[in-house]
């Protein structure tokens, strides 16, 4: 059965944007920081504490990923965890590609 969008689920996904949106700034200034000591600097592209990378992320792989694990049986959601890493896989390099070419066009740079 399809699921109808109505406004408690946008705003869920509203929500699911903006904490991966931040949950992958801190870990990218994580990784700065700790990791490789090289000091703060803010690693989003917007002001504030987020990148919207990974809360575009987030949402592809809850919209596209996640109905093909639910209504499923344990044996039908381990056979299909290969096929799952690997659309995760193909889809987080595209949008990281796509994003990185959006971005030096409009900014001018490379942005990683």
């Amino acid at each position: 059965m399809k699921e109808h969008f109505n406004a408690e689920i946008i705003y869920q996904y509203i929500i699911y944007f903006t904490l991966y949106s931040v949950f992958g700034w801190c870990y990218e200034v994580f990784l700065e920081v700790v990791v490789y000591h090289w000091g703060f600097t803010n690693r989003g592209v917007l002001f504030g504490p987020w990148c919207p990378v990974y809360g575009f992320g987030a949402m592809f792989f809850l919209l596209f990923l996640n109905p093909m694990l639910k209504d499923r049986t344990l044996k039908e959601r381990l056979v299909r965890i290969p096929m799952i890493f690997f659309l995760s896989m193909v889809m987080a390099t595209g949008l990281e590609l796509l994003t990185s070419y959006f971005l030096e066009l409009v900014t001018g740079a490379w942005p990683w």
